[in-house]
């Protein structure tokens, strides 16, 4: 198979109900990329046995009844195609699956999907069969196509109910949202970032304490593309909705050369000016931006933050020389009390009588000659305690 083919349907189509698995959904899309260009008529698109057991993952030796079982079912599948507000076409893919078991297998899409896949000029989504070959999930593959359809918006916003809807999840699975985020958003997330031409993120939407919608941002990479990380929801979020979409580049490229906190500031300029004057948001957005305020308001900032850092570093050196200090004098007290403490041990040992008579042999000022007067000799006998010892 050529991975190079593209695959190109309608708008209408991609947003169209059919509940197909993984292996489905791939063999489908597999013989779209086989449509040429120039088809006015639906031919016969054919696909090697080979192809279609790698497809379909066949790999049993006896695999005649699997081919059979698995065209049988791709024949029956309900698809439903909104067509207004008070339309719908319910058809099938294919009108009919040939099977010739030592060679090929031909594919005739219902004639009622020309509209849907050829000569399409406008509405229409395209993209390179390889991105989708890759993909481990059904919901995978179609949140790709839902996201690929508005990726020169770099948005798209969905109520849970429809989305739900429209990744054909069945209402009795994944009834838990902590569940359905797991197994559906998280997993396709990771899967199409890893595989695929797009980028995508999310935000949840609450309507008081419930989950009610979801926000993607979507941008490209690849081959040749700059890996640009998308706008956080959180930030788009910021700009009313009905402007969202002709500020996208605009906010994309504010946010490539100024990071979250440049993008935030500007749109909360443009908020402000907003609530106080009608006009154009996309034009108040564009002039705020042309005056190049940030790079000022981030010098000032990043000041104050050096200035808040120095105030800081002081404060710590502060409190290390207080502690330091502290733990010094208890050092030195825990010094005296034990000195304190040796030398009334001395004292203890030695004839009380003998000491006090040597003690009143020296030269005693008038406050250490009352204390012994008086006979308050404790401090008296620790200060002579070395002396009289030396003496002896």
């Amino acid at each position: 198979m050529n991975k190079k083919k593209s695959v190109k349907k309608s708008n209408n189509l991609i947003e169209s109900r059919c509940n197909l698995s993984l292996r489905q959904q791939k063999l489908i899309l597999s013989v779209i990329s086989q449509i040429n260009r120039g088809d006015d008529e639906f031919k016969e698109y054919l696909l090697s046995i080979s192809e279609f057991k790698q497809l379909m993952e066949i790999k049993t030796t006896s695999y005649y009844t699997e081919l059979r079982k698995a065209a049988e079912e791709l024949v029956s599948k309900k698809l439903i195609i909104p067509r207004g507000e008070r339309r719908v076409l319910i058809t099938t893919w294919f009108s009919s699956i040939e099977i010739d078991y030592e060679g090929q297998i031909g594919f005739m899409f219902d004639i009622k999907l020309k509209p849907y896949l050829l000569n399409l000029k406008s509405q229409f989504t395209a993209y390179q069969i390889k991105n989708i070959l890759l993909l481990k999930s059904k919901y995978s593959i179609r949140l790709y196509e839902l996201l690929k359809q508005y990726q020169s918006l770099k948005c798209r916003g969905f109520e849970l109910k429809e989305f739900r809807e429209l990744l054909y999840v069945e209402p009795e699975k994944y009834t838990r949202f902590s569940d359905f985020k797991k197994r559906v958003l998280e997993s396709s997330k990771k899967d199409i970032n890893k595989n695929t031409d797009i980028q995508i993120s999310y935000t949840l939407k609450k309507t008081g304490r419930y989950i009610t919608g979801i926000e993607f941002s979507v941008v490209s990479q690849g081959p040749g593309q700059k890996q640009t990380k998308p706008v956080p929801s959180k930030i788009l979020n910021m700009i009313p909705k009905p402007e969202r979409a002709a500020c996208m580049n605009t906010t994309q490229a504010v946010f490539n050369e100024h990071g979250e906190e440049g993008l935030i500031f500007y749109l909360e300029k443009c908020n402000a000016r907003k609530k106080t004057q009608n006009g154009n948001y996309a034009g108040y957005l564009n002039t705020i931006i042309d005056l190049d305020l940030w790079p000022v308001e981030k010098a000032t900032r990043e000041i104050q933050a050096g200035s808040d850092n120095v105030k800081a570093q002081l404060e710590r050196a502060k409190v290390e020389a207080d502690l330091k200090a502290q733990a010094l004098e208890a050092e030195r007290n825990a010094g005296i009390e034990a000195e304190k403490k040796h030398l009334q041990e001395l004292v203890n040992f030695v004839d009380l009588e003998a000491l006090d008579a040597f003690i009143q042999s020296q030269e005693l000022n008038k406050s250490e000659a009352r204390l012994f007067k008086e006979n308050k000799r404790t401090s008296l006998r620790t200060k002579f305690i070395n002396s009289f010892i030396a003496k002896k």
